[in-house]
């Protein structure tokens, strides 16, 4: 599991979805968007399914996830998408997002 912690964009608490961790303000999960681009959703749409999420929380989840999970990309299940992730991530600018279709 991803502690979150340091992401300025989420928050949980025990007593609101069972302590998962959600869009700051909302009771958006963060696993949410990940099953949602999973899936095959762009950014674009999960905010519109989500409208009380803010594009802003979704670049800080996305920016903190690029540190908290690509130090395991050597990870076989993972290192196909690796060059891929890191490409899109370093090529984002402020106020931009990334899309990446994965294998």
């Amino acid at each position: 599991m991803i502690d979150w912690s340091a992401c300025p964009a989420v928050e949980r608490s025990a007593d609101t979805l069972s302590g998962a961790w959600r869009f700051r303000n909302t009771r958006v999960p963060v696993k949410a968007l990940f099953e949602n681009l999973e899936s095959g959703a762009t950014v674009d749409q999960f905010l519109e399914w989500f409208p009380g999420v803010k594009r802003e929380q979704v670049l800080a989840v996305l920016e903190c996830a690029s540190i908290l999970v690509l130090p395991f990309a050597s990870w076989p299940r993972l290192e196909p998408n690796a060059a891929k992730i890191t490409s899109r991530i370093a090529r984002l600018r402020p106020g931009g997002y990334v899309e990446i279709d994965l294998e």
